[in-house]
């Protein structure tokens, strides 16, 4: 049971660690870009890089729960909940890399 729910939950850890991982390169180029100059390249890479990656993960992710035949198992509610989690989170993934790209980094520390 332990293992399905993992299975079922991968999707949403996923977002929050794509989404924890986004603000702390964030935080680290601003700081690091006091030093160096403007930031804004480097960051507007990471967060680049960092979303393609986890919705390649969660593409993949989702390919491999769907063509497994999961869905005739006997944990058919999990594993559509899982289904339908994997793209709830690849949305959230991307919402996150989105705004990323398009606000302006380290305003507040100017």
């Amino acid at each position: 049971m332990t293992r399905a729910l993992l299975r079922t939950l991968f999707g949403p850890l996923l977002w929050a660690v794509h989404f924890s991982l986004l603000y702390l390169l964030h935080t680290a180029f601003c700081v690091m870009g006091v030093r160096m100059g403007d930031p804004a390249a480097a960051m507007l890479l990471s967060s680049l890089l960092l979303t393609l990656g986890a919705v390649a993960l969660l593409a993949w992710l989702f390919v491999l729960r769907w063509r497994s035949g999961a869905l005739q198992s006997a944990n058919g509610f999990l594993n559509e909940a899982s289904l339908l989690l994997i793209v709830l989170s690849a949305a959230g993934v991307v919402w996150a890399g989105a705004a990323a790209g398009f606000i302006e980094g380290c305003a507040s520390l100017r």
